[in-house]
This record gives C-alpha cells, sequence and structure tokens, in this order.
C-alpha cells in the first residue's frame, strides 16, 4: 500500500538537524573538495551525453508536485528505537537489518519510495529503496546500512537504495545547511542514459549501455571554475559554489541534471527552478577523482595529493597550429597553461593548420613528432614549433593580341593573332583564350576549339605546359569606320596569383 503522511510532519522531519553525526569521516570522498583536480578525459563527451544545453534542475523544494512533496525526505531516531525485520526484492545484494523504522515515518513521494533513517545514537544510517509496508511488513526493493563515522564501501557490484550503490543522504541538499550558508559536500544527480560501469566509489551500475561517450556510476562532475555565479540568488549561490567546490556523482538513472535534495520550507521553488534552469551541461565538467584514491573498497581519501604545477606552452615559427594535452586542459589555441598534478603523464598533440608543417618540441618536451609525453616534475615549459609549408608551383599566364601593320580599312578582311603563354613552373590545366570583339566586326573564321557568341569568342587550349606557348588566329571583318578595343584574356582553373599579364587591350583604326 501507499504509506500515508503530512506534508507538514514531513517538512518537520526533513529539515531536523544531523549535527549529532558526522555524514561520514572529513577524509571521506563525498566531503573532499575537488575544485583543483585534473578534467577527465572524457568530461566533452560525458557532458553531450547528458545534454550540454539542457539546465541544472532542483527536485526538491518547499511545495508540492503531483500530490506530494519535493524532494527525499530522511527520519531521526534515536533512545534505542525498536528495530524490525525487512524483505527485500534483490535480498542478495541488501543488508539484511533490522531496520529502526517509526511507527509512522516519512517517505519519499512517488515511485522510488526511498525510506531514509539516521540513528543518531549509534550514528548508522539506514535506506530502503521503492518502500511499502504489506499486512504490517516492511518490504522493499533493495536496502543499505552505512557506518556514518566509517569509510567502508558496500561489497564490489552491490547496489544499495541508490544504482550507484551510494548512499543517498549524503548527496542531499538540506535546509540546514542553507540556514548555515555553506554546503560542504558533494551533491547527488541523475541522468537518463548511464554506462554498464561503475567507477569508485560508486559500487553498482543500471545499465546495458557500453558506449564509452556515456557517463559510468559514480561519475564526478563539477561546475566550471569560471561561471559567474554573482548574479544569482543567495540559496542558488550557495548551491553552485558547492557544485564549483565538491561538485556532484552521477549516482542512479533519471532525468538529465536533475540535483537531489531533502524537501523543506526554506527553499523557494521559483527562484530555484529558473535559476538553475540556466545552469547548462556545458557549464560542467567531469573530474578524474582516481588520485584520491586510497583503496577500491574505501571512500576514504589521501590526506595529501601531489602539488599541482603549472604546465606551458610556447607556440615558435613562421606556421600556425594547436597543441592539446591528455589529460585535458591544454588547448593552445586558446589555453596555453594549465594545472596538473606534479608526477603526471602529460600527453601532448601538436596539430599544424593548413597551410602550415609541425617540425618539433623544444624545452621540457623533446623529440620531432607528435604526440609526445613528458612526466611532470616541476614547473615545465613546452615549444611547438610550426613551419609554413613550402608552397605549390603556381601558373603565371600571360596574354598577348597582334594585328596587321598594314592599315585596316571597312569591310576587308584581316587577321588576329592572339597568345597564351605559361609564365611559371607548373602547367596550367583547363586553359582557355577569349577575345571579345567590336559589335561592328565580323568573325569570318576560328580555328577548332573555338566557339563565337555575342562578339565573342572562346577557345580552348587544354593544358600549357611551363614555357609553353599556343596562338590562335581570328579572322575577322570591320563593318563601320573608327577607332575600335579588342580584348584577349587567358584563364585556367591553375591558381596563378599575376594576374595583371592575364589580358592584352589592342586598338585598331579602321578607315
Amino acid at each position: 500500500m501507499k504509506h500515508a503522511f503530512g506534508l507538514s510532519l514531513l517538512l518537520l522531519f526533513a529539515g531536523q538537524a544531523l549535527a549529532a553525526c558526522p555524514m561520514f569521516p572529513a577524509d571521506n570522498v563525498w566531503n573532499t573538495p575537488i575544485a583543483q583536480l585534473p578534467v577527465d578525459t572524457r568530461s566533452n563527451a560525458y557532458v553531450a551525453s547528458i545534454g550540454d544545453t539542457a539546465g541544472l534542475h532542483p527536485d526538491f523544494g518547499s511545495g508540492t508536485w503531483d500530490g506530494g512533496p519535493i524532494g527525499i525526505p530522511y527520519n531521526i531516531v534515536s533512545g534505542s528505537p525498536p528495530k524490525v525485520p525487512a524483505t527485500f526484492d534483490y535480498a542478495g545484494e541488501s543488508d539484511s537489518g533490522p531496520y529502526p523504522i517509526p511507527s509512522s515515518p516519512v517517505l519519499e513521494y512517488g515511485s522510488d519510495h526511498h525510506l531514509l533513517i539516521v540513528d543518531q545514537d549509534d550514528c548508522t544510517l539506514y535506506e530502503m529503496w521503492d518502500t511499502r509496508q504489506e499486512n504490517g511488513a516492511w518490504h522493499a526493493g533493495s536496502g543499505a546500512i552505512f557506518n556514518l563515522r566509517s569509510n567502508m564501501l558496500r561489497p564490489a557490484g552491490w547496489t544499495s537504495s541508490d544504482a550507484a550503490g551510494l548512499p543517498v543522504l549524503p548527496g542531499l541538499a538540506r535546509c540546514e545547511e542553507l540556514e548555515a550558508g555553506a554546503i560542504h559536500h558533494a551533491l547527488r544527480f541523475t541522468a537518463q542514459r548511464t554506462q554498464r560501469k561503475f567507477i569508485w566509489p560508486a559500487r553498482h551500475y543500471a545499465s546495458s549501455i557500453t558506449d564509452l561517450n556515456v557517463p559510468p556510476m559514480g561519475q564526478r562532475f563539477r561546475l566550471k571554475a569560471g561561471f559567474d555565479i554573482s548574479t544569482y540568488s543567495p540559496q542558488t549561490q550557495i548551491i553552485l559554489t558547492a557544485l564549483k567546490t565538491y561538485g556532484m556523482f552521477l549516482a542512479d538513472n533519471g532525468s538529465n541534471w536533475y540535483l537531489s535534495g531533502a524537501p523543506g520550507a526554506c527553499w523557494n521553488d521559483d527562484t530555484l527552478v529558473s535559476e538553475l534552469r540556466t545552469v547548462k551541461g556545458s557549464a560542467f565538467e567531469a573530474v578524474d577523482e582516481s588520485s584520491l584514491m586510497v583503496s577500491a573498497d574505501s571512500g576514504q581519501v589521501k590526506t595529501t595529493t601531489p602539488a599541482l604545477v603549472t604546465l606551458t606552452i610556447s607556440r615558435l615559427g613562421d606556421g600556425s597550429g594547436n597543441v592539446a594535452s591528455t589529460p585535458a586542459g591544454i588547448d593552445c589555441g586558446t589555453t596555453c597553461a594549465a594545472h596538473f598534478y606534479a608526477g603526471a603523464a602529460v600527453t601532448l598533440t601538436a596539430t599544424p593548420a593548413a597551410g602550415s608543417t609541425f617540425s618539433g618540441w623544444g624545452g621540457a618536451c623533446s623529440g620531432m613528432t607528435s604526440p609526445a609525453t613528458l612526466i611532470l616534475a616541476g614547473e615545465s615549459v613546452c615549444s611547438a614549433t610550426f613551419g609554413a609549408a613550402p608552397t605549390n608551383p603556381l601558373a603565371d599566364l600571360a596574354t598577348g593580341l597582334a594585328q596587321p601593320s598594314s592599315p585596316v580599312r571597312k569591310n576587308q578582311k584581316f587577321n588576329y593573332t592572339a597568345a597564351a603563354k605559361n609564365q611559371g613552373p607548373a602547367p596550367a590545366a583547363t586553359v582557355s583564350l577569349t577575345v571579345t570583339l567590336p559589335a561592328s566586326f565580323t568573325l569570318v573564321s576560328a580555328p577548332a576549339g573555338c566557339t563565337y557568341a555575342q562578339s565573342t569568342v572562346q577557345c580552348s587550349l587544354n593544358t600549357l605546359a611551363s614555357g609553353q606557348v599556343k596562338m590562335r588566329t581570328l579572322r575577322v571583318k570591320p563593318t563601320v569606320k573608327g577607332s575600335f578595343s579588342t580584348t584577349a584574356r587567358t584563364t585556367s582553373v591553375t591558381p596563378d596569383p599575376n594576374t595583371g599579364n592575364n589580358t592584352a587591350i589592342l586598338t585598331t583604326v579602321v578607315y
């Protein structure tokens, strides 16, 4: 049966503080800032998979949606509450209990029916998914029990009340944090498509998708450092600051970029929804937090992380090109310096622009080929030299036009001789010699390969080798006395950088 509850009671429970218990130790991965961690090499693909133009959405609030409160509530119990047995659909991946379920617990409204309980006396978190009470007995899809003072993760391959095998409660935005002015842990979010894979600290996947460009369960994302949050309301700034500092874990299948929180009267629903939807997926980046892991079976992070050092790229030479790094960070082009952990192996790939060639590395990098890999022992500068590629030989077409030295008389036939010469080092292809006659001149004859229309004679010369000359003789008859201009022009599909000699103009006086 659907468990009944009142909204006022739920909001009361959801707003209670958890100060009596830590939300896992201070050195737990949930509580670790990740603003300085490197970007995951598949970050762009992961973001595109979820939706780079889709906006963030708060899956929590103060009001109701479709008849129920918005968000995932939690219950706090103390004083050695009685524990009751529970059965599970996925018993092989569930903690058998028993569970300290109150007589009237508050459950998540909707299909997931999460039941979260914190026993603040022994700081144990109990979580159940798809929870229902049937004939007085409690049953759920799965159940998980976490010691909030321990970093121990669930067994590899086990689910929890979340598809990623992670606890739900540590990833919720809560009213007590809003009132304190800061959220000091990672948040939880969902995506429609996830990979058939989980990465630390997740323990479980829930997908058949093997596409490596789809994010796995447990992938951590953060809001980019350069995203301006200054114009947002105070409560939205608190959430966005947490997303920059601690980020958010992909924890379950669901709507894209849906951020989780507990329901509470503190939230301004209209403001949260309208402001967070302007934070698009492109504002996020996937993080590589593998350097933090102490053990695959523990959420503990290394207490000391390698120092960050700067790698700077300088581009030299009379050519141009781009240098990119793996892990991501350098894209020079635009970003020619980035931070990496000392000791990290960074692979640089040089890509010359059109008309340029890559000729080698310098500085901390060496070699004549791309890509190149270096181990960052400290602050480093690498140079990449790009040279201008040798230009291909070009054609240089010149045009000549001649007429008899004797006087030209009305209605007397005479010859024009038009010539095309290739003065360049490369052959010229598909060469055309065009002669434009005065309107009062009649074409009497032209060689084969020439056509005539509207006072224009066009002769196809095919290919002109370097230094080759081809001439065409046109027999014409002037019908009017006067001074007239005749134009000859040579063209080709081969590039000709010197077009000033492609045209010849001749003045003919008719007596």
